[in-house]
């Protein structure tokens, strides 16, 4: 485990978790989690990725595997797709109490906090995070599908 906040079917998708278990936690880039337990922290309130683990049907959120619908879908399009969740470098999330608009301009708004540039997916009901390789002059950056 690397993270103090997270478990393990909250983070990887159940097909990952039945094959690796703990070992999944390799797949996770380190900078994610110092990111996403850094907000957690800072925000003070629950933070939800997956769910299925308590009767959701949340999945895909955190690391996604080659056998997650998304990436199926996807790769069955014939779709060039490139996904941090597949990379362990994205995440998925909600805030207990706040809207993804609120939580996205609190990050924006203590992006010096922040130990690495990160991504952030604009125009969405939930938060998307992904960790970049790159300095950029800004802390953080928007994408949009």
């Amino acid at each position: 485990m690397i993270t103090d906040f997270f478990d393990l079917n909250e983070v990887f998708c159940p097909e990952v978790v039945h094959k690796y278990s703990e070992f999944a936690w390799n797949f996770l880039d380190v900078r994610l989690a110092i990111t996403i337990e850094s907000i957690r922290m800072r925000l003070n309130k629950a933070i939800y990725v997956n769910d299925y683990s308590v009767h959701g049907k949340l999945t895909q959120r955190g690391f996604r595997c080659v056998k997650c619908q998304l990436m199926t879908d996807v790769y069955k399009s014939g779709e060039l797709f490139t996904d941090p969740h597949s990379l362990g470098k994205g995440i998925d999330f909600d805030v207990a109490g706040l809207v993804a608009s609120e939580v996205r301009e609190y990050i924006i708004k203590n992006r010096n906090l922040w130990p690495y540039p990160l991504r952030l997916e604009n125009n969405v009901s939930w938060v998307h995070l992904d960790i970049l390789n790159s300095n950029y002059n800004d802390k953080v950056i928007f994408f949009e599908k």
